[in-house]
């Protein structure tokens, strides 16, 4: 009985467990492709490639993402890889990152982009509600950008993107994108609900004092 109580114990507190926050976009790191990715090609816009001699990780068996803008007007910006996720938590706090390079002597200058934004709606068409993004105009080196934020209530859908913006008008400008991440909490995942403090507490006191009346019993028991 000891023993079974003591198990009891700490079954109950090891109800104190989270969901595991878990990276759920598509290929996030390029490995041999653009697949899971919907990727913006045409004419006056850009074009989006799958580069395999260039890996944010050093990795020779996994590439990026090379997106070159060709945008006519000067100061614009364009989606160039996106991802919907559509089975968000409300509430929750979603992680965002992507690693960025900006190769040195172009003709012109920008940004790299990571963008996220939630829509009440699923499809990530309609309903916008918020979003958050973190750039970098860094060359010649690979930049980790992260950021972190809220999924607002009524989240229904979570876009993921890459986007480019080129400062002058005219020309190209070149972008690599690699490790895309969007950690927040499995959908798989049931979180078990945890117990307060004083829950605890009150636990902890039921559980003594079972033992001690079967303690009691026990020496009752004796001869």
């Amino acid at each position: 009985m000891g023993k079974i109580l003591g198990l009891t114990a700490l079954a109950c507190l090891g109800m104190a467990q989270h969901a595991a926050a878990v990276n759920v976009l598509a290929n996030p790191t390029f490995a041999t492709d653009l697949s899971g990715w919907t990727v913006a090609n045409s004419a006056g816009f850009g074009t989006t490639t799958f580069d395999g001699a260039l890996d944010a990780n050093s990795n020779p068996a996994s590439g990026s993402a090379e997106t070159v803008a060709q945008f006519t007007g000067a100061g614009e910006t364009g989606v160039f890889l996106q991802q919907c996720y559509e089975t968000p938590t409300p509430g929750a706090t979603y992680s965002y990152s992507g690693s960025v390079f900006i190769p040195g002597n172009q003709p012109t200058s920008g940004s790299g982009i990571v963008l996220v934004s939630f829509f009440n709606q699923p499809g990530c068409s309609a309903g916008f509600l918020s979003s958050s993004n973190q750039l970098t105009s860094t060359v010649g080196a690979w930049t980790l950008l992260t950021g972190s934020v809220v999924a607002p209530p009524g989240t229904q859908s979570i876009w993921f993107t890459f986007q480019t913006s080129k400062t002058q008008a005219g020309g190209n400008f070149q972008v690599n994108y690699d490790n895309a991440e969007l950690d927040g909490p499995s959908p798989t995942t049931v979180s078990v609900p945890t117990l307060s403090f004083h829950g605890t507490l009150l636990l902890a006191a039921l559980l003594c004092a079972a033992a001690a009346v079967y303690a009691r019993r026990r020496r009752a028991r004796r001869p």
